[in-house]
């Protein structure tokens, strides 16, 4: 009988995984020897690249240990930027597969990132190649699939595995964020048309107009309308009973909210009086139509709808207090048609110029079609997801959309259903091309831009669901000072954010600090702090009963934009001409034919000056834009913003990024000071003013002199407060 001998893979006596740049470099001529001999699995890239990886630590190699030293075995290159990982190639010898060296080399690296807070590595390999089932075994899913190059015509499987790192679970209690809790569903918010609102429609009255658009709304399915049952009893109290009316007939076929079962108590209709006709009620002379209205009031309560729609200016003006105390709320016809509006109006699209090809941004037309179903059909998004991206059936005409574009090229995308705007929210799914080599200048305007649309009405919780594929937006989301959330599933994750909009006074903060309370089950203390040093923490309690600190450039992070107008947290009125507000703050009154620079869509901005000023700006710092009257410029305070950091430079070694980012070329760059150094102040928190504040008011409140504010300077709280104030439109 023949024995047959087994054919046994090589012992491999020692393993270890070199990461110590020194270590590694000797074997780099040996790495790039062995990656390029088998390009068809990891791609090609140059020399200089493997050098380059091996000194910044990216190049980890397994070797075996023997009485020589070491004997190459396999290598690992990686990069990415924090806090997501990529890994560009994990290459075994032939000689040396099967015997666990490929998961030693992924292992070691896993170690490493994790001790260093990463929440994620993303590896990209051909559907194709077996080593699938490698990455499977290592617990990196297949989040999304894309076509790979024209030449081989692959399809790539993008596999990301999320790490067990601290940031995942919970908060410290000096957080950096605002700990949100899960999202609520969104609906259809409901609303109660008061009779005069109804008569102003049918009857075309001069606020004919408010009430239309508002029932335009609910035929669009953007809100729901309904009376409460003292309309009918109005309607009918004020209609001779012997004459058919038409009008009258529609009217009570619209749906109707019944009153409580066991009826509206007097005690009720009372404390009712004494908010909203306060003097009436103290003289016991409340009539029958303040009544009915009253009861309008109690049944709409009852009901816990989203809000009673009238014309009544004594009703309107009684808001605050009803919905402190009754949890109802009172919109006036004419700015429930105005956040209507801008829940659905069409975004008027705007270039902005980049290196490689102007960028578009704008709403979703047919040209983007193709693109934006590609990017879907990548994900493995629900069938309602799917429906909103893909606007099918009903949700075509219900939707909002916004896109960065190269042509007709889709390099990100954002949809959301503008009725979850009505309740103080925007939750939108954001899809995107990475690979594109403008996608983070997209992925910022396209952030940034959806920001500032969710609040421009007030505070707002905004929402992103965002794959688990796309490090780059999930990063940048991250910078914009959202938190992360429990995962929706493994393939994405739920960002949030409140965002105020505005500037928040000692005045305003009271309806801010209600807002976010319902927004987010947040108790903010009564009373803003005062500014004591350059450590200012703001103390906060959760619902839970948890309770927090957090620094108070977080909080303006975490809220942006805004800026905290605390008693004593003085400014700097900063000087720039019209040419360059324009494009740095996007204060033109009139939309530009050019494409815009890059700066006026970026969520962070550089502001060049003299290095004179770096002791002027130093982080947190408010600064006041006053546009001087040169090139047609109005001689006005026009914008707010704050500090993130200040470095002074020497004016030729600026860092293109913050040339990028800025509205000086390198020739402007130059010219701007007689000095070899510049003053390079990164800005966000971007507030441009409704209402300019001039110059000579500036004199008045003693920010400027004769000089005409050609210098930058500073300026008191108190008149930091009234510029913000009067810019703002708000009245003394």
């Amino acid at each position: 009988m023949i024995q047959r001998r087994l054919l046994l893979p090589k012992k491999i006596r020692q393993i270890e995984v070199l990461q110590n740049s020194q270590d590694v470099a000797e074997f780099v001529h040996v790495v790039r020897s062995h990656a390029d001999g088998d390009r068809d699995a990891l791609g090609f890239l140059p020399a200089h690249a493997y050098e380059q990886a091996a000194r910044q630590g990216n190049l980890f190699v397994a070797v075996e240990k023997n009485s020589r030293g070491g004997h190459y075995m396999g290598h690992l290159l990686f990069g990415g930027t924090y806090p997501h990982a990529r890994i560009f190639q994990v290459f075994v010898t032939p000689s040396a597969r099967a015997c666990g060296i490929g998961r030693k080399l992924v292992e070691a690296l896993l170690a490493l990132i994790e001790t260093k807070q990463y929440l994620s590595v993303i590896a990209k390999v051909a559907s194709d190649l077996p080593t699938n089932k490698f990455w499977q075994a290592l617990g990196f899913e297949t989040l999304r699939s894309k076509a790979g190059g024209e030449t081989r015509k692959r399809t790539i499987n993008v596999r990301v595995k999320q790490l067990n790192t601290p940031a995942l679970f919970g908060y410290r209690q000096r957080v950096s964020g605002l700990p949100l809790t899960e999202p609520v569903p969104a609906f259809t918010p409901m609303f109660a048309l008061d009779l005069n609102v109804f008569f102003d429609v049918v009857k075309q009255r001069p606020r004919s107009t408010f009430g239309g658009a508002v029932m335009s709304a609910a035929f669009n399915n953007i809100v729901r309308l309904s009376v409460t049952e003292e309309f009918a009893v109005e309607l009918r109290r004020s209609h001779a009973p012997s004459k058919v009316d038409p009008i009258l007939e529609f009217a009570l076929q619209l749906p109707t909210l019944p009153a409580p079962v066991e009826g509206i108590s007097e005690s009720t209709i009372q404390d009712l009086a004494r908010i909203v006709f306060p003097e009436r009620a103290s003289l016991g002379k409340i009539t029958v139509q303040d009544r009915s209205d009253l009861t309008h009031l109690a049944i709409a309560s009852h009901h816990k709808i989203a809000g009673f729609v009238t014309a009544e200016e004594a009703l309107v003006k009684a808001s605050s207090a009803l919905e402190r105390q009754y949890a109802i709320r009172v919109v006036h016809v004419r700015h429930l048609a105005k956040l209507l509006r801008s829940a659905t109006e069409i975004l008027s699209p705007l270039a902005i110029g980049f290196a490689d090809g102007d960028l578009r941004l704008s709403e979703v037309d047919a040209s983007h079609e193709s693109g934006i179903r590609a990017l879907a059909e990548s994900l493995a998004l629900p069938d309602d997801l799917r429906s909103l991206v893909l606007a099918q059936g009903a949700q075509a005409n219900t939707r909002r959309t916004l896109v960065v574009s190269v042509g007709c090229e889709v390099i990100c995308a954002a949809f959301w259903r503008p009725q979850s705007t009505l309740q103080g929210s925007l939750e939108a799914v954001v899809l995107a091309d990475e690979d594109q080599a403008s996608s983070e200048v997209a992925l910022d305007a396209l952030l940034n831009r959806l920001s500032r649309s969710a609040s421009c009405n007030g505070p707002t919780r905004i929402q992103l669901l965002i794959s688990n594929a796309y490090l780059l937006a999930q990063q940048l989301a991250l910078r914009f000072g959202f938190t992360c959330c429990t995962g929706d599933s493994a393939e994405f994750s739920r960002f949030q954010r409140l965002s105020v909009g505005a500037p928040v006074s000692a005045r305003s903060w009271p309806g801010v600090q209600r807002t976010l309370c319902s927004l987010a089950d947040m108790r903010f203390p009564a009373n803003l702090p005062a500014i004591a040093g350059d450590d200012v923490r703001i103390p906060f309690e959760h619902t839970d009963g948890k309770q927090y600190v957090i620094d108070l450039f977080d909080l303006e992070t975490a809220l942006s934009p805004t800026l905290f107008l605390l008693a004593g947290r003085s400014a700097v009125l900063v000087p720039i001409k019209a040419r360059y507000a324009d494009h740095l703050l996007g204060t033109a009154c009139q939309a530009s034919l050019l494409p815009t620079l890059q700066a006026e869509v970026l969520h962070s901005r550089t502001y060049f000056s003299s290095s004179r000023n770096r002791g002027l700006f130093p982080k947190g710092t408010p600064l006041v834009f006053y546009e001087s009257g040169g090139f047609n410029g109005r001689c006005a305070a026009i914008a707010l913003a704050r500090v993130r950091n200040t470095s002074v430079v020497p004016k030729r070694q600026v860092a293109s990024a913050q040339i990028e980012s800025g509205v000086l070329d390198e020739v402007e760059l130059i010219e701007i000071t007689s000095g070899e150094q510049v003053a390079a102040t990164t800005i966000d928190n971007v507030m441009r003013f409704r209402c300019p504040v001039g110059l000579n008011r500036l004199r008045e409140l003693g920010c400027v002199d004769r000089s005409n504010a050609v210098t930058s300077r500073r300026i008191t709280p108190e008149q930091l407060q009234r510029i913000a104030n009067e810019g703002q439109g708000a009245s003394e």
